[in-house]
């Protein structure tokens, strides 16, 4: 059985609104303030490496996705190093080996988040970040939790030290936590 075949069909090919666009602009300058530089930092689902190109200047990014079309258009963005896999088991990383990682709009489509967040911190340094963002995604058919759920899940394993929620006009939320 495929795990990645309960994934919303076409997720990596819909069409970017203004509002998505404008989450990404923002969420993109928040997580360059947040990741600095000279960094090693994992993209989890990064796609086309839209948001990641925001903090990819001064660190080395992977970004890591399962779409090969996405995955062409983020390798063209400089300082993107796009890797094939998926997210739905163990990552091809070795222990501690990044100081961030970023999952961005892509774990609310993930029936295995609370694996996904496990293999995050698995391959983060101590005290590395994970930073990321959810929608506002009630109207979402792949939901899987509530931003309370998605909280309790990320303070299982890390300490929560910034969750904005729904920002205006971009109906997203922020987060920042580090590896306890």
């Amino acid at each position: 059985m495929n795990p990645d075949a309960g994934l919303q069909p076409g997720h990596h090919v819909q069409r970017e609104g203004f509002f998505q666009k404008l989450a990404k602009e923002r969420h993109g300058r928040l997580f360059r303030q947040w990741l600095g530089e000279n960094g090693r930092i994992l993209d989890l689902g990064c796609w086309d490496g839209a948001l990641a190109r925001h903090y990819a200047a001064g660190n080395d990014v992977i970004g890591l996705d399962l779409g090969l079309a996405a995955l062409r258009l983020a390798a063209q963005v400089p300082g993107i190093r796009a890797v094939q896999a998926p997210l739905s088991g163990p990552l091809p990383f070795p222990d501690e080996c990044f100081s961030a990682a970023v999952l961005a709009d892509a774990g609310e489509h993930l029936p295995w988040l609370a694996l996904i967040l496990a293999e995050a911190h698995r391959v983060l340094r101590p005290e590395g970040l994970l930073v990321g963002s959810v929608p506002l995604a009630s109207h979402l058919p792949d939901r899987r939790f509530t931003y309370r759920d998605f909280q309790g899940l990320l303070a299982a394993r890390f300490q929560l030290e910034v969750f904005i929620s729904g920002e205006p006009g971009a109906g997203n939320t922020a987060f920042r936590c580090r590896k306890m």
